[in-house]
């Protein structure tokens, strides 16, 4: 089986790209990829109106849960993140969590990554880095 192991969707009004689930499996299919692990490219927590970004992941999952592995896109330095991390995990399914330190500007070794790190260990789940910048 192959997976691809780093791919976006997001509907984030006004984002300039815009990635609904279905563009990606449309590209997944053309490819011959059966599973791709997603996150949105804005890091939780954001609302914008009522746009959450876990939350569209979330669904997304749920539309095509034989094709799509949910990551939750975190910002290590936000308030209650680690509990936000948990219930991605445990309550709504996600398998993994995706940082990125150049969107929320810390360096990947900060004290708030290394903590919400061991929550990602303590769960057992996996964790990718951006680290293209």
């Amino acid at each position: 089986m192959m997976i691809d192991a780093h791919t976006h969707i997001e509907g984030l009004p006004g984002c300039p790209w815009q990635d609904p689930p279905e563009l990606i499996l449309d590209l997944m299919n053309e490819a011959g990829i059966q599973m791709g692990i997603v996150m949105t490219y804005c890091d939780a927590p954001f609302t914008h109106g009522s746009y959450d970004p876990l939350e569209y992941v979330r669904e997304a999952v749920q539309r095509y849960p034989d094709r799509l592995i949910g990551f939750a896109r975190l910002n290590p330095g936000a308030e209650g993140v680690e509990k936000l991390l948990e219930k991605a995990v445990l309550e709504w399914g996600f398998q993994g969590l995706k940082l990125h330190p150049f969107g929320y500007r810390q360096p990947p070794d900060s004290l708030d990554t290394l903590q919400l790190l061991r929550k990602a260990a303590a769960l057992k789940i996996p964790v990718l880095f951006h680290c293209g910048d």
